[in-house]
């Protein structure tokens, strides 16, 4: 390899892996992909449910051949914990050590540099690849972000309780002895904000850095560019086009999002709201719907493939995205790209993503659920009285720009890159 560094061989712990996916699917083929185009060795173990996905997208790209797919799953006797509440928790924990297992196995047969746990990115469900003995990268993970209690009276009992418990999850996980262990293996541990990083005991600070677990490559980015340059976004003469997409789950804030669009609504009557995904929240946000008397604004779509959510980007004015506790937010990433202003609150991912050239994150200490609705009607009013709407959408799409893969993979890599190149330096004849 050029530019002063080595080549490496490289493992990566890939619980979720998949092509042509969001979330943490897109989390843990991305980092294969860009690893393997930056000119490292890479192996990856994942789970066999990823196989078909993952050898359909090898076959109609040969330069995925370079990267070694190596697939584990517990037997079918565990297969079904994953449907049971917290199932998953208990089949990935037995998974991790089935996967550590392989690890060990391939790091015999290939005497790998490094190996890298990329997904599942809680930090609250450790990995035992440190046990390998060799440099051991843990992150980026997320996880310590936390609804405020004042903004969880719209939640009903029980996803009140459930975010209670993940609360409760997070306060063990400061003196979990698996986390514990993990933490004190790793060579670097990436956390994606600071309310992870304080469930990192101090003595391991030295080596955590913030960065986010999410990205977009840059063929996204040119297809965003290049679909974004084809519509104008519109002004102030027609009703704001307001999108959220995303799972319908009390934490995602949209039970406060629809009473602040009710809010531009009585401004701007011809104002619309669409709603793609699905959950457990959809009849509940229904009914704040109708009782705030926006039901006939409100548009309920089921999830949709990939490209007609990327279609759906480019046919609204402005994503809402009041999420409480969201450590990336892929969506947001991927309607900036697309030249979509965003209005967020000023929690988690989305915080660090939206700044105040593209969009509105609504500050949250001190307020409650009142005060956080007039802020986010607030903004949303505000973008339906511009006179243009052009130059946020500009500013979105070269925002989206900053977080990349491209950019991200050298931060996380470039020491051990050096390291490694100055190393192969001093052995040279």
């Amino acid at each position: 390899m050029s530019n002063g560094r080595r080549q490496l061989k490289i493992l990566l712990s890939a619980y979720a892996c998949e092509p042509d996916k969001g979330s943490e699917p897109a989390v843990g083929w991305n980092w294969a992909i860009e690893l393997s185009k930056r000119g490292h060795m890479v192996w990856v173990i994942t789970r066999s449910n990823n196989r078909e996905a993952i050898e359909t997208a090898v076959r109609s790209n040969p330069q995925l051949l370079a990267i070694h797919f190596h697939y584990f799953d517990l037997g079918r006797w565990a297969r079904r914990w994953k449907k049971a509440p917290a199932g998953i928790q208990i089949y990935y924990l037995l998974w991790q050590f089935g996967a550590t297992k392989l690890a060990k196995q391939l790091n015999q047969e290939v005497n790998f540099d490094l190996v890298h746990h990329v997904t599942f990115v809680g930090l609250r469900q450790p990995s035992f690849m440190g046990a390998l003995g060799i440099p051991f990268i843990f992150g980026p993970v997320a996880g310590g972000e936390s609804a405020p209690f004042a903004l969880r009276r719209h939640f009903g009992w029980r996803a009140w309780f459930t975010d209670l418990l993940r609360d409760l999850v997070n306060k063990v996980a400061k003196v979990d002895p698996l986390v514990q262990r993990c933490l004190r293996l790793a060579t670097k541990v990436f956390v994606t904000s600071e309310q992870t990083q304080a469930l990192i005991p101090t003595r391991y600070h030295h080596k955590t850095q913030k960065e986010l677990a999410i990205g977009l490559s840059q063929t996204e980015l040119n297809n965003a560019t290049g679909k974004f340059s084809k519509t104008e976004p519109s002004g102030s003469a027609s009703a704001l086009r307001v999108l959220y997409v995303g799972q319908f789950i009390e934490w995602k804030g949209m039970g406060l999002g629809i009473q602040a669009f009710s809010q531009l609504l009585a401004v701007a009557p011809n104002a619309s709201l669409t709603m793609i995904g699905n959950g457990r929240a959809t009849q509940k946000w229904k009914v704040i719907a109708q009782r705030a008397g926006v039901s006939k604004a409100i548009h309920w779509l089921p999830w949709l493939p990939r490209e007609q959510v990327l279609n759906a980007y480019l046919e609204h004015d402005v994503l809402l995205f009041p999420s409480l506790h969201d450590s990336g937010g892929m969506v947001v990433l991927e309607a900036m790209a697309c030249g979509l202003p965003v209005v967020c609150l000023a929690i988690g991912g989305p915080a660090v993503t939206v700044d105040g050239t593209c969009g509105f994150c609504i500050p949250v200490s001190n307020s409650d659920e009142s005060d956080v609705i007039t802020k986010l009607a607030t903004a949303l009013i505000h973008l339906q009285a511009m006179e243009s709407r052009q130059e946020l959408s500009e500013a979105a799409r070269q925002r989206a720009k900053l977080f990349s893969w491209e950019r991200l993979v050298p931060i996380v890599y470039g020491e051990f890159e050096t390291a490694s190149a100055h190393k192969t330096s001093l052995v040279a004849p």
